[in-house]
């Protein structure tokens, strides 16, 4: 089967790097959950999903450019930014839980 266009994120490779003839994809049938073997007959331009349901036209060149920038700043920004949050709410829960005991030690030393 062929396909010129995904619903999805597509991840290629293809058949002979240089002569770019024939481009074989996994092309997301829907909510990542199937997939179905795409052969584009001469991809001189591929469509990639660049987030929030939009899909751009890129020429291969362009397509492994933009996908290498967004790798990194998905890597190097977004994950980082969130690590940091998660440490934020862990060192709360921390603070949380000391004072609970505390507050419990309190109430223990109340009734005696």
């Amino acid at each position: 089967s062929s396909s010129s266009s995904s619903s999805g994120s597509s991840s290629s490779s293809s058949s002979s790097s240089n002569s770019k003839k024939e481009l074989e994809s996994l092309v997301d049938l829907g909510h990542e959950i199937a997939y179905s073997r795409a052969v584009v007959p001469n991809p001189n331009a591929i469509f990639v999903n660049v987030g929030m349901g939009f899909h751009v036209e890129f020429t291969l060149e362009e397509a492994i450019y933009f996908i290498n920038r967004r790798v990194s700043y998905l890597t190097n920004d977004v994950l980082a930014g969130r690590i940091e949050k998660v440490e934020t709410v862990a060192n709360h829960l921390k603070d949380s839980l000391a004072i609970m005991k505390s507050l419990d030690d309190e109430f223990q030393m109340m009734r005696l």
